[in-house]
This record gives C-alpha cells, sequence and structure tokens, in this order.
C-alpha cells in the first residue's frame, strides 16, 4: 500500500494523463483524502487570492486540518458528496479547474498566508485535462507538520481557528487537542491483534478461523481508528461479522468490504482491544504451513502505518484459539 507522498507522486506524475486522479472516483474520502471544486465566478472575477473568498478558506483549512493530523492529498477539480449522514463523502465526479495554471500560481503565492506559521514542505501540480484549454486538477500534497498547530488567516467567516483532520472530514480543534499539540501531550499507539483457531474440516482441508482487531498500547485514548485490509493473501471475509449477526466492531464505508474506519463515537481506551471483523480460510495440514495478510491503521494522533500478519498454522489445535500481536513495519 502506497505512503502518502507514493499516492500523490502516483496521481502526478504525468500531467497530460488524469487517468489515476479520475480513478478516484467511486471511492469515498478519508483520514488521508479530500476532494474540493473551485467556484467559477472567484476565478474570473480574481478572487482567489482574496483572504474573503471561498477557495482562500479552503485552501487554508485544508493546510491547517492535514498539517495539524498526520498529513493528505486535497484534489481540486473532483466533487464529492455525502450519501448519507452515517457515510462519509463519495466522490462522484470530475469538474476540472479552469484557468487551472493561474490557480496552481494563486496557490503557491497564498501557501505562506492562509495559515499562521507556514507549513513547510506543501507541494501544489497540476495535471491537465486539456492542456490548451487550460482545463484539470491541481493536486496539493501536504505534510504532518513539526510546527503543529496552524491556525487558517483569512477574514471569511470560520478563519482565524484551528482546524484537524478527523475520519473523514476536517473539523474545528477541541482545546483538549490544542493543548496537546502545544504541550505535547502523549499519543495512542496501536497494535494489530489476531486470535486464529480451526473448527472444522470440510474436503480433507482444514478450516481455519482469524478473528482480527486493534490494541491501544499507547498513553492516550485512539479516536477515529481505522483498519484496511490492503492484502488479503489466502484469506476470504466470512461474512457474518465479528459476533455471527454481520455486526463488525468498526462501522465499514461503502465501496470497500474490507475497510473499517470509526467515527466520532469509536474510541479505544488505552490498554483496551476492540474486535473488528473475521476472515476464513482452509489449509492442508501435509503441505501448507504459513499465512499472510497485510493491514494498514491509523487513528488521531497516530500517523498511518502498515502491520504484515504471518500466521503459522502447525501449532493449532482444535477449538484452541492462539493470540498474536503485531507490530508496525516502521
Amino acid at each position: 500500500m502506497k505512503t502518502i507522498e507514493e499516492e500523490f507522486q502516483k496521481l502526478t506524475e504525468n500531467e497530460t494523463d488524469p487517468s489515476a486522479i479520475k480513478g478516484l472516483i467511486g471511492r469515498t474520502e478519508d483520514l488521508y483524502l479530500e476532494c474540493k471544486t473551485i467556484n467559477e465566478d472567484e476565478i474570473h472575477s480574481n478572487m482567489t487570492t482574496n483572504s474573503q473568498s471561498v477557495v482562500y478558506f479552503n485552501y487554508g483549512k485544508a493546510l491547517s486540518a492535514f498539517a495539524n493530523a498526520e498529513g493528505g492529498i486535497v484534489v481540486w477539480g473532483l466533487f464529492a458528496k455525502e450519501g448519507d449522514k452515517h457515510s462519509p463523502d463519495l466522490i462522484q465526479e470530475d469538474r476540472p479547474v479552469k484557468q487551472v495554471t493561474k490557480v496552481k500560481t494563486d496557490f503557491d503565492s497564498m501557501t505562506g498566508k492562509v495559515v499562521s506559521r507556514r507549513v513547510v514542505g506543501v507541494q501544489n501540480k497540476i495535471v491537465y485535462t486539456d492542456k490548451a484549454k487550460d482545463l484539470g486538477f491541481i493536486v496539493t500534497y501536504i505534510p504532518k507538520s513539526d510546527e503543529a498547530p496552524h491556525r487558517v488567516e483569512g477574514d471569511k467567516k470560520g478563519s482565524r481557528r484551528y482546524y484537524r483532520r478527523h475520519g473523514n472530514g476536517s473539523y474545528e480543534m477541541e482545546h483538549y487537542e490544542l493543548e496537546e499539540l502545544f504541550g505535547g501531550r502523549t499519543r495512542p499507539k496501536l497494535k494489530v491483534i489476531v486470535r486464529y483457531y480451526i473448527h472444522t474440516r470440510a474436503n480433507g482441508l482444514q478450516q481455519c478461523s482469524i478473528d482480527i482487531g486493534l490494541k491501544n498500547i499507547g498513553m492516550s485514548v485512539a479516536k477515529y481508528p481505522l483498519l484496511e485490509i490492503i492484502e488479503l493473501g489466502q484469506f476470504s471475509k466470512a461474512g457474518f461479522g465479528i459476533d455471527g449477526n454481520r455486526n463488525t466492531g468498526l462501522p465499514q464505508p461503502k465501496g470497500n468490504s474490507n475497510k473499517y474506519q470509526g467515527g466520532v463515537s469509536d474510541i479505544i481506551h488505552i490498554d483496551d482491544t476492540i474486535w473488528i471483523d473475521k476472515y476464513n480460510t482452509q489449509y492442508d495440514e501435509q503441505k501448507d504451513k504459513v499465512y499472510h495478510m497485510k493491514v494498514k491503521i491509523a487513528c488521531d494522533g497516530y500517523k498511518m502505518s502498515f502491520v504484515n500478519i504471518q500466521l503459522d498454522v502447525t501449532d493449532l489445535h482444535k477449538g484452541v484459539p492462539q493470540y498474536i500481536e503485531f507490530d508496525t513495519e516502521d
């Protein structure tokens, strides 16, 4: 699975080929991805750099929210809309930016103005849909900042405030969050925990199930937890949830059955575990020994990390579960 930097490079590697960006259509926004459109009237009236304009505020809010969290990417020229109040915004269609070269230049000039304390490392790149017509997307890369928190500057309502990315949205920061960033308070830390066991035999093969969960071993509550299976290996989703009644430990966004993304009410307390879902596989006792899976995890205050799960089935006994905790790659 790609890091934020690698995803940015993938989306922008060819300035005349927007296929990678258009491939985002049908996905949902998440902790690291936001999509925005730009009002044509503000472009035509040269309002882009005006501190009272919508685009000026949106650019500053994006820089503040992602830099104050774990970093992320904004694609300007894609339209995303909330399907229902319980689901992340779905990326629905492309609405390329007109006069995209001018807008990108404006963004570059605004980077040090739209937030207090410039966010170091911000990049804006154009990917054209029609270069002759100066039409296309702007992709903004915003790294996690070592100088956080950053406040949105400007004169529009909502300015002069601190924002942070949570789940699939950007929200004004709470008092305790500002204390955390100003005072260097402790943070959560996640581990993947797996419970696996054999239970039946069919067609000469043993049936093995794994329950996968997240454990918070940090010194702060884990909010907006995320777990995504990015390589299933030999496993397949059981399909009946963690409890047999199709319930999962974290909500699932539409369009990705192997992604679990917590909302405002989903937290993992210190030294606590949340079991999320169940996966199955089958194996030949005479041949198969080791099985693999790869997952991505994150939460508010804990950067996106990757975990390789490796399970040895040789020590399994029917009905007796094995428990293993897995550290991240980094």
